[in-house]
């Protein structure tokens, strides 16, 4: 039931670390997903990545798809995902 409920929420995530292309690289994930979670935003300073240039190509691919901000250390973003988790649960299985 959990790897079911899991696959059937359509998130894709995307690493700071990984670069500012991850969105145009691979199109079709970020096309077939409804959200995206952009994690170790707090790695950003220390980084020559643009957080706003990641958004643009995510958008870019999918204009519709929403997007999470996380950071395990701050705690950014941690309750905006554990919402979305929640609800995609509710509509998966169809509760009120």
């Amino acid at each position: 039931m959990w790897k079911s409920f899991l696959w059937k929420t359509s998130e894709i995530w995307s690493v700071v670390t990984e670069g500012e292309d991850k969105p145009l690289k691979y199109p079709l994930a970020f096309r077939n997903s409804q959200l995206c979670i952009i994690s170790k935003t707090d790695l950003l300073p220390y980084l020559d990545v643009s957080l706003r240039k990641i958004k643009s190509n995510i958008k870019s691919v999918n204009p519709q798809m929403e997007i999470i901000e996380l950071s395990a250390k701050t705690g950014k973003g941690l309750k905006q995902w554990i919402e979305f988790l929640s609800s995609s649960r509710k509509k998966i299985l169809r509760l009120p």
